[in-house]
């Protein structure tokens, strides 16, 4: 970054003394500075495009070898880079000369006009050549900045100016690790490739696009500098990045084939766990439901073959009962009163009674049991009827009167 006072030819000699006598020494400046080996003497000096040699502007007059239309001077009177570059009139070399015309005319048409946004007269350059102390020169490009004094806003009075090398802006935008991409950096007038290696810039010898051509279809463009950012003279610059055959070796991989074959298996492997679960959850649920079948079958089973004899039974004994009670009546209406006798009668029907009361009890629980199965089948309906509770009691009672009179236990109800 730099700074360079506008100076009128006629302002020259003082400017020199002042840079001289007050500017260098107070920053530690050698005396010698802005002295040219071309030359031998110091002063401000220019360089002229055609063959790169220095000359002292003193007697110049602001002359230009390109026929600027301003006389003027724009020495560098403070640059980063120290004093190797310090008294460099950057007017007289062409490839910043103009741009310092465009900014200077913006900058003087916008005061005269009292529109003093200056912004929009600041100035990004076209390409330009950034020379080296080796003589040879990189491509760059040069931001301009217009100054106006605060106690003056309508007069200019120098630039602001930074430098940048397109090898170290591209550069800086990879790592170190990075090789075998092309940088086209692009702008209405000039094109330049470079080729990043190891993280480094390097420009191809020839101008224009130097992108292998079968690589297009990968390129990825960005602006760099979007309208409006700079003046409307700024240069746009636009960069597209395409991988060349060197990218693809050294970051072609075979993971992604990898990781495919991996996710197939592990599908094919999880659908052949599943198929088993499946199959092993199936062949539970027919073994569980052959079961339930034969458990329903045998509770059928028991409760028909069990019930039947038990039906015979209740039936027989109920046929006994009927004709024991007929035949006490008969006895009693034939004057066979003896008490023994009808004692014993009534001894035997309350025995066949008790016989058939259990013969139905052991039926009723043969008939729950198969309306269990009814429960599971989905097939038992309920009935709302009247219980009679005491004949319930009754007849449950007398279950247990022969068991205790086996125990000799007085049983009452």
């Amino acid at each position: 970054m730099g700074m360079a006072p506008l100076v009128k030819p006629e302002e020259l000699a003082d400017f020199e003394n002042f840079a001289y006598n007050v500017a260098f020494p107070e920053n530690n400046y050698p005396n010698d500075t802005g002295i040219s080996v071309d030359i031998g003497k110091k002063g401000v000096y220019g360089i002229f495009d055609s063959n790169g040699t220095r000359y002292l502007e003193e007697g110049m007059g602001g002359w230009t070898e390109w026929h600027s239309e301003y006389n003027h001077i724009w020495p560098f009177l403070m640059h980063s880079y120290g004093p190797p570059i310090l008294m460099l009139d950057l007017h007289s070399m062409e490839s910043f000369g103009r741009n310092i015309d465009e900014m200077y005319t913006c900058a003087t048409n916008r005061t005269q006009h009292n529109q003093l946004d200056l912004s929009e007269c600041s100035l990004l350059s076209d390409f330009s050549q950034m020379h080296k102390a080796d003589k040879t020169f990189r491509w760059g490009a040069l931001i301009l900045q217009p100054i106006f004094p605060a106690n003056d806003p309508n007069k200019l009075t120098g630039i602001i100016t930074s430098a940048l090398s397109w090898e170290d802006v591209l550069g800086g935008l990879f790592s170190s690790e990075v090789s075998g991409v092309d940088c086209v950096l692009a702008t209405k007038t000039r094109t330049l490739t470079y080729r990043i290696q190891d993280g480094i810039a390097t420009p191809y010898p020839e101008e224009g696009d130097q992108h292998k051509i079968g690589n297009c279809h990968y390129g990825q463009s960005i602006p760099l500098n979007s309208p409006g950012l700079f003046g409307n003279s700024s240069a746009l610059y636009n960069l597209t990045l395409y991988p060349s055959d060197m990218f693809f070796e050294l970051y072609e991989t075979n993971n992604p084939t990898i990781a495919l074959v991996g996710s197939l298996c592990i599908v094919f492997f999880t659908s052949i766990l599943f198929f088993c679960y499946d199959l092993f959850v199936r062949r539970e649920f027919r073994q569980r439901k052959a079961v339930l079948k034969a458990k329903r079958q045998y509770v059928r089973f028991i409760s028909h073959e069990v019930r039947t004899p038990l039906n015979t039974i209740v039936m027989g004994s109920q046929l006994a009962q009927e004709n024991m009670i007929s035949f006490s009546r008969l006895a009693q209406s034939e004057t066979l009163t003896k008490p023994v006798f009808r004692e014993k009668v009534n001894e035997w029907i309350d025995l066949n009674r008790d016989i058939l009361n259990n013969a139905r009890s052991a039926v009723y629980v043969l008939n729950d049991l198969l309306s269990y199965d009814k429960v599971e089948t989905g097939t038992l309906a309920l009935e709302l009827t009247v219980i009679p509770i005491w004949q319930l009691i009754a007849r449950t009672a007398r279950e247990f009167k022969f068991s205790a009179a086996a125990k000799k236990i007085s049983f009452v109800v």
